[in-house]
Protein backbone atom coordinates (compact mmCIF):
# COMPACT_ATOMS: atom_id res chain seq x y z
CA UNK A 1 0.00 0.00 0.00
CA UNK A 2 1.53 3.18 -0.96
CA UNK A 3 0.67 6.17 1.44
CA UNK A 4 -1.35 9.61 0.76
CA UNK A 5 0.47 12.36 1.22
CA UNK A 6 -2.85 14.28 2.15
CA UNK A 7 -3.80 11.09 4.47
CA UNK A 8 -1.13 11.64 7.29
CA UNK A 9 -3.17 10.84 10.43
CA UNK A 10 -4.03 8.11 12.09
CA UNK A 11 -6.52 8.14 15.03
CA UNK A 12 -6.39 5.64 18.08
CA UNK A 13 -9.20 5.36 20.56
CA UNK A 14 -12.72 3.55 21.48
CA UNK A 15 -15.88 4.39 19.54
CA UNK A 16 -16.81 7.25 21.79
CA UNK A 17 -12.99 8.99 21.87
CA UNK A 18 -13.08 8.65 18.06
CA UNK A 19 -16.22 10.21 17.37
CA UNK A 20 -15.31 13.14 19.53
CA UNK A 21 -12.39 13.76 17.85
CA UNK A 22 -13.82 13.48 14.39
CA UNK A 23 -16.91 16.19 15.33
CA UNK A 24 -14.32 18.32 16.87
CA UNK A 25 -12.23 18.19 13.81
CA UNK A 26 -14.91 18.89 11.80
CA UNK A 27 -13.75 19.49 7.74
CA UNK A 28 -9.89 20.51 8.21
CA UNK A 29 -9.69 16.74 10.25
CA UNK A 30 -11.49 14.17 7.85
CA UNK A 31 -9.47 14.28 4.43
CA UNK A 32 -6.68 13.77 6.23
CA UNK A 33 -7.77 10.62 8.05
CA UNK A 34 -5.34 7.79 7.38
CA UNK A 35 -6.75 4.80 9.68
CA UNK A 36 -8.26 4.39 12.50
CA UNK A 37 -6.55 2.10 15.18
CA UNK A 38 -9.10 -0.41 17.72
CA UNK A 39 -7.32 -1.73 20.67
CA UNK A 40 -7.31 -5.84 20.35
CA UNK A 41 -8.15 -6.15 24.62
CA UNK A 42 -11.38 -4.22 23.57
CA UNK A 43 -12.74 -6.95 21.00
CA UNK A 44 -16.63 -5.71 21.45
CA UNK A 45 -15.96 -2.28 20.73
CA UNK A 46 -14.66 -3.63 17.20
CA UNK A 47 -17.74 -3.54 15.14
CA UNK A 48 -18.67 0.20 16.25
CA UNK A 49 -15.14 1.05 15.19
CA UNK A 50 -15.45 -0.75 12.04
CA UNK A 51 -18.26 1.35 11.22
CA UNK A 52 -16.60 5.03 12.12
CA UNK A 53 -13.68 3.65 9.56
CA UNK A 54 -15.76 2.73 6.44
CA UNK A 55 -17.76 5.90 7.70
CA UNK A 56 -14.57 8.02 7.18
CA UNK A 57 -13.52 5.68 4.17
CA UNK A 58 -10.70 4.35 5.76
CA UNK A 59 -9.55 0.51 6.98
CA UNK A 60 -9.62 0.10 10.71
CA UNK A 61 -6.34 -1.24 12.03
CA UNK A 62 -6.34 -3.63 15.70
CA UNK A 63 -3.31 -3.34 17.32
CA UNK A 64 -2.28 -6.24 18.93
CA UNK A 65 -0.14 -6.79 22.21
CA UNK A 66 3.30 -6.79 21.80
CA UNK A 67 3.78 -10.88 22.33
CA UNK A 68 1.44 -11.34 19.88
CA UNK A 69 1.99 -12.87 16.15
CA UNK A 70 0.88 -9.95 14.63
CA UNK A 71 2.06 -7.07 15.76
CA UNK A 72 5.08 -6.75 13.80
CA UNK A 73 2.53 -6.42 10.88
CA UNK A 74 0.65 -3.75 12.66
CA UNK A 75 3.68 -1.81 13.08
CA UNK A 76 4.99 -2.70 9.43
CA UNK A 77 1.06 -1.49 8.15
CA UNK A 78 1.32 1.63 9.57
CA UNK A 79 4.74 2.27 8.49
CA UNK A 80 3.31 1.46 5.09
CA UNK A 81 1.00 4.37 5.59
CA UNK A 82 2.95 6.77 6.43
CA UNK A 83 1.58 9.00 8.78
CA UNK A 84 2.83 12.34 10.33
CA UNK A 85 0.51 12.95 13.20
CA UNK A 86 -1.47 10.62 15.75
CA UNK A 87 -4.43 11.46 18.07
CA UNK A 88 -5.20 9.44 20.42
CA UNK A 89 -8.26 9.87 22.99
CA UNK A 90 -10.11 6.62 25.32
CA UNK A 91 -7.22 4.14 24.15
CA UNK A 92 -7.05 1.18 26.72
CA UNK A 93 -3.59 -0.14 25.60
CA UNK A 94 -0.07 1.29 25.96
CA UNK A 95 1.64 2.52 22.48
CA UNK A 96 4.95 1.35 22.40
CA UNK A 97 7.78 3.18 21.38
CA UNK A 98 8.65 1.65 18.31
CA UNK A 99 4.56 2.59 17.17
CA UNK A 100 5.31 6.33 18.22
CA UNK A 101 8.73 6.00 16.02
CA UNK A 102 6.51 5.90 12.89
CA UNK A 103 4.93 9.08 13.74
CA UNK A 104 7.03 12.36 12.32
CA UNK A 105 5.00 14.98 14.38
CA UNK A 106 4.08 12.54 17.38
CA UNK A 107 1.02 11.19 18.90
CA UNK A 108 -0.87 13.62 21.14
CA UNK A 109 -3.04 12.03 23.62
CA UNK A 110 -6.03 12.86 25.54
CA UNK A 111 -6.09 11.56 29.15
CA UNK A 112 -8.77 12.46 31.13
CA UNK A 113 -7.51 13.74 34.63
CA UNK A 114 -5.27 16.64 35.14
CA UNK A 115 -1.68 16.01 34.31
CA UNK A 116 0.90 15.35 36.11
CA UNK A 117 -1.02 14.79 39.28
CA UNK A 118 -3.10 11.48 37.88
CA UNK A 119 -1.08 9.75 35.65
CA UNK A 120 -2.38 6.35 35.03
CA UNK A 121 -5.86 3.99 34.70
CA UNK A 122 -8.96 4.93 36.32
CA UNK A 123 -7.92 8.66 36.90
CA UNK A 124 -11.48 9.51 38.07
CA UNK A 125 -12.06 7.10 40.62
CA UNK A 126 -8.90 7.84 41.87
CA UNK A 127 -9.50 11.33 42.43
CA UNK A 128 -12.79 10.78 44.41
CA UNK A 129 -11.22 7.93 46.66
CA UNK A 130 -7.99 10.17 47.49
CA UNK A 131 -10.83 12.77 48.31
CA UNK A 132 -9.37 15.16 45.46
CA UNK A 133 -11.45 18.72 44.94
CA UNK A 134 -10.32 19.11 40.69
CA UNK A 135 -10.92 17.06 37.84
CA UNK A 136 -10.21 17.38 34.66
CA UNK A 137 -8.57 16.28 31.29
CA UNK A 138 -4.88 17.11 29.30
CA UNK A 139 -3.90 17.02 26.06
CA UNK A 140 -0.05 15.97 25.87
CA UNK A 141 2.62 14.33 23.54
CA UNK A 142 3.04 10.52 24.17
CA UNK A 143 6.76 9.67 24.99
CA UNK A 144 8.13 6.48 26.40
CA UNK A 145 6.71 6.51 29.80
CA UNK A 146 2.52 6.50 31.22
CA UNK A 147 1.06 9.74 30.67
CA UNK A 148 4.61 11.71 31.18
CA UNK A 149 5.00 13.33 27.67
CA UNK A 150 5.06 17.48 27.09
CA UNK A 151 1.55 19.03 28.29
CA UNK A 152 -0.30 20.71 25.07
CA UNK A 153 -3.83 22.08 26.64
CA UNK A 154 -5.17 21.31 29.98
CA UNK A 155 -8.72 22.04 31.59
CA UNK A 156 -9.97 20.93 35.31
CA UNK A 157 -13.37 21.01 36.65
CA UNK A 158 -14.71 20.98 40.42
CA UNK A 159 -15.28 17.69 42.43
CA UNK A 160 -18.24 17.94 44.66
CA UNK A 161 -18.71 16.23 47.63
CA UNK A 162 -22.17 14.58 46.38
CA UNK A 163 -20.74 13.71 43.19
CA UNK A 164 -20.28 10.15 41.87
CA UNK A 165 -17.53 9.06 39.43
CA UNK A 166 -20.20 9.08 37.40
CA UNK A 167 -21.31 12.63 37.98
CA UNK A 168 -17.28 13.87 37.42
CA UNK A 169 -16.96 11.89 34.60
CA UNK A 170 -19.51 13.32 32.54
CA UNK A 171 -17.96 16.97 33.22
CA UNK A 172 -14.34 15.67 32.32
CA UNK A 173 -16.41 14.82 28.91
CA UNK A 174 -18.10 18.15 28.35
CA UNK A 175 -14.55 19.62 29.07
CA UNK A 176 -12.72 17.61 26.22
CA UNK A 177 -14.75 18.69 23.11
CA UNK A 178 -13.64 22.45 23.63
CA UNK A 179 -10.23 21.55 24.28
CA UNK A 180 -10.08 19.40 21.22
CA UNK A 181 -11.45 22.51 19.03
CA UNK A 182 -8.91 24.69 20.21
CA UNK A 183 -5.90 22.61 19.51
CA UNK A 184 -7.03 20.77 16.78
CA UNK A 185 -5.86 23.39 14.26
CA UNK A 186 -2.49 23.67 15.52
CA UNK A 187 -1.99 20.10 16.13
CA UNK A 188 -2.99 19.27 12.36
CA UNK A 189 -0.36 22.47 11.16
CA UNK A 190 1.85 21.21 13.24
CA UNK A 191 2.56 24.52 15.42
CA UNK A 192 1.16 23.05 18.59
CA UNK A 193 3.24 24.27 21.57
CA UNK A 194 3.68 21.76 24.85
CA UNK A 195 5.55 22.20 27.91
CA UNK A 196 7.10 19.76 29.84
CA UNK A 197 5.42 18.48 32.62
CA UNK A 198 6.28 19.32 36.37
CA UNK A 199 8.00 16.20 37.94
CA UNK A 200 7.73 17.17 41.54
CA UNK A 201 3.87 17.07 41.36
CA UNK A 202 3.63 13.95 39.70
CA UNK A 203 1.64 10.66 40.60
CA UNK A 204 1.17 7.44 39.30
CA UNK A 205 -2.19 5.05 39.95
CA UNK A 206 -2.90 1.68 38.63
CA UNK A 207 -5.63 0.07 37.43
CA UNK A 208 -8.21 -0.88 39.42
CA UNK A 209 -9.37 -4.26 39.46
CA UNK A 210 -12.55 -5.63 41.48
CA UNK A 211 -10.49 -6.41 44.44
CA UNK A 212 -9.80 -2.89 45.32
CA UNK A 213 -13.31 -2.09 46.36
CA UNK A 214 -12.81 -3.92 49.32
CA UNK A 215 -13.07 -1.91 52.51
CA UNK A 216 -13.50 -2.25 56.33
CA UNK A 217 -16.11 -0.56 58.88
CA UNK A 218 -13.29 0.33 60.72
CA UNK A 219 -12.28 2.58 58.03
CA UNK A 220 -13.03 6.36 58.60
CA UNK A 221 -16.62 6.83 57.48
CA UNK A 222 -15.33 9.51 55.36
CA UNK A 223 -12.97 7.46 53.16
CA UNK A 224 -15.67 4.36 53.24
CA UNK A 225 -18.35 7.28 51.45
CA UNK A 226 -15.45 8.28 49.05
CA UNK A 227 -14.56 4.81 47.78
CA UNK A 228 -18.29 3.94 47.71
CA UNK A 229 -19.36 6.96 45.36
CA UNK A 230 -16.47 6.29 43.03
CA UNK A 231 -17.78 2.62 42.84
CA UNK A 232 -21.04 3.15 42.25
CA UNK A 233 -22.92 0.79 39.41
CA UNK A 234 -22.00 0.14 36.07
CA UNK A 235 -18.68 -0.59 38.32
CA UNK A 236 -19.20 -3.45 40.73
CA UNK A 237 -19.41 -1.70 43.87
CA UNK A 238 -17.59 -1.67 47.27
CA UNK A 239 -17.36 -4.37 49.02
CA UNK A 240 -17.18 -4.49 52.85
CA UNK A 241 -14.96 -7.23 53.98
CA UNK A 242 -16.58 -7.81 57.83
CA UNK A 243 -19.54 -7.01 60.30
CA UNK A 244 -22.93 -7.55 58.67
CA UNK A 245 -22.67 -6.32 55.26
CA UNK A 246 -19.76 -8.61 54.90
CA UNK A 247 -19.39 -9.86 51.21
CA UNK A 248 -22.55 -7.74 49.93
CA UNK A 249 -21.97 -5.05 47.30
CA UNK A 250 -22.53 -1.19 47.75
CA UNK A 251 -23.16 -0.68 44.09
CA UNK A 252 -25.15 2.50 45.06
CA UNK A 253 -25.04 6.19 45.89
CA UNK A 254 -25.19 6.23 49.89
CA UNK A 255 -24.86 9.78 51.51
CA UNK A 256 -22.79 10.30 54.21
CA UNK A 257 -25.51 9.74 57.07
CA UNK A 258 -26.19 6.50 55.42
CA UNK A 259 -22.25 5.47 55.95
CA UNK A 260 -22.65 6.73 59.12
CA UNK A 261 -25.83 4.73 59.67
CA UNK A 262 -23.89 1.39 58.61
CA UNK A 263 -21.78 2.09 60.52
CA UNK A 264 -23.00 2.38 63.84
CA UNK A 265 -24.65 -1.38 62.84
CA UNK A 266 -21.34 -2.71 62.28
CA UNK A 267 -19.80 -1.03 64.74
CA UNK A 268 -21.28 0.62 67.51
CA UNK A 269 -18.89 1.04 69.64
CA UNK A 270 -17.67 3.97 66.82
CA UNK A 271 -20.40 6.35 68.02
CA UNK A 272 -20.27 6.22 71.59
CA UNK A 273 -18.21 8.45 74.31
CA UNK A 274 -18.76 7.58 78.34
CA UNK A 275 -22.63 6.60 78.07
CA UNK A 276 -23.74 8.38 75.23
CA UNK A 277 -24.24 7.11 72.23
CA UNK A 278 -24.92 8.50 68.25
CA UNK A 279 -28.11 6.94 65.95
CA UNK A 280 -27.92 8.83 62.83
CA UNK A 281 -30.93 8.96 61.19
CA UNK A 282 -31.93 8.49 57.55
CA UNK A 283 -34.28 10.55 55.53
CA UNK A 284 -35.78 8.54 52.25
CA UNK A 285 -36.76 10.41 49.48
CA UNK A 286 -40.11 8.80 48.26
CA UNK A 287 -39.44 9.69 44.84
CA UNK A 288 -36.31 9.65 44.27
CA UNK A 289 -34.26 6.74 46.71
CA UNK A 290 -31.52 7.03 48.48
CA UNK A 291 -31.04 10.17 51.57
CA UNK A 292 -33.72 13.22 51.13
CA UNK A 293 -30.87 15.39 52.55
CA UNK A 294 -27.77 14.69 51.87
CA UNK A 295 -25.77 17.24 53.38
CA UNK A 296 -27.24 16.72 56.44
CA UNK A 297 -26.89 14.02 59.24
CA UNK A 298 -30.18 14.00 61.36
CA UNK A 299 -29.63 12.39 64.79
CA UNK A 300 -31.12 11.07 68.22
CA UNK A 301 -29.04 10.62 71.43
CA UNK A 302 -29.14 7.71 73.89
CA UNK A 303 -27.58 5.93 76.17
CA UNK A 304 -25.31 3.61 75.38
CA UNK A 305 -26.25 0.93 76.87
CA UNK A 306 -30.03 1.17 75.96
CA UNK A 307 -31.66 -0.74 73.74
CA UNK A 308 -32.28 0.51 70.31
CA UNK A 309 -35.86 1.36 70.54
CA UNK A 310 -35.15 3.21 73.98
CA UNK A 311 -36.68 6.71 74.23
CA UNK A 312 -33.81 9.27 73.25
CA UNK A 313 -32.59 11.68 75.69
CA UNK A 314 -31.96 14.08 72.48
CA UNK A 315 -31.70 15.34 68.79
CA UNK A 316 -30.21 17.35 65.87
CA UNK A 317 -29.06 17.70 63.19
CA UNK A 318 -25.28 17.52 61.50
CA UNK A 319 -24.78 19.77 58.64
CA UNK A 320 -21.84 19.19 56.39
CA UNK A 321 -21.64 22.46 54.57
CA UNK A 322 -18.28 23.19 55.20
CA UNK A 323 -16.98 19.42 54.33
CA UNK A 324 -14.01 21.08 51.93
CA UNK A 325 -13.56 23.64 54.64
CA UNK A 326 -13.28 20.58 56.80
CA UNK A 327 -15.67 21.96 59.12
CA UNK A 328 -19.33 21.11 60.24
CA UNK A 329 -22.10 22.97 62.24
CA UNK A 330 -25.14 21.77 64.18
CA UNK A 331 -28.02 22.16 66.11
CA UNK A 332 -29.18 20.00 69.11
CA UNK A 333 -31.99 19.82 71.34
CA UNK A 334 -30.94 18.10 75.20
CA UNK A 335 -31.23 18.96 79.19
CA UNK A 336 -27.93 21.12 79.60
CA UNK A 337 -25.81 17.95 81.57
CA UNK A 338 -26.74 15.70 77.99
CA UNK A 339 -25.64 19.05 75.45
CA UNK A 340 -22.35 19.04 77.44
CA UNK A 341 -21.95 15.22 77.20
CA UNK A 342 -23.23 15.14 73.16
CA UNK A 343 -20.59 18.23 72.41
CA UNK A 344 -17.58 15.74 73.30
CA UNK A 345 -19.24 12.77 71.56
CA UNK A 346 -19.91 14.44 67.96
CA UNK A 347 -16.89 16.07 67.80
CA UNK A 348 -15.01 13.12 68.09
CA UNK A 349 -17.34 11.56 65.47
CA UNK A 350 -17.14 14.14 63.01
CA UNK A 351 -13.11 14.18 63.69
CA UNK A 352 -12.64 10.64 63.45
CA UNK A 353 -15.30 9.48 60.94
CA UNK A 354 -15.06 12.95 58.83
CA UNK A 355 -11.71 14.45 59.97
CA UNK A 356 -14.09 17.88 60.32
CA UNK A 357 -13.92 20.58 63.13
CA UNK A 358 -17.15 22.76 64.57
CA UNK A 359 -17.50 25.63 62.32
CA UNK A 360 -15.49 28.91 63.92
CA UNK A 361 -18.50 30.90 64.35
CA UNK A 362 -20.40 28.05 65.93
CA UNK A 363 -20.21 29.69 69.43
CA UNK A 364 -21.63 32.76 68.16
CA UNK A 365 -24.29 30.99 66.77
CA UNK A 366 -27.18 29.18 67.23
CA UNK A 367 -25.39 25.95 66.98
CA UNK A 368 -25.47 23.89 69.64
Amino acid sequence: MTSNPTRDVVLFGDPEGVSQVLQAGGTALSPRIAALCAASIRKSQHAQMAQLAEACCVQLLIQPRPADAGYSAFRSTLQQLGPSLGICNSYSMIVRPDVLAVFEKGIANLHGAPLPEFRGANPVEWAIIRDETLAGATLHWMDDGVDTGPIIARETTSIGMLDTWQDVRRRVRALTMPLLRQALPSLLSGSASATPQDETMARAFPRRGRSDGTFSWGWPARDIYNLIRALVSPHPGAVPDDGKDAGVSLSAYLSPAEVLALKRRNLPSSLQHNRLALQPLTIPDPVRGGHSAPLKIPFLLTHSRASADREPVGGGVIRLDGWYQSTFTCSMSAAPAIRRQALTLIKNVMSTEFALSPAPNYRRSSTW
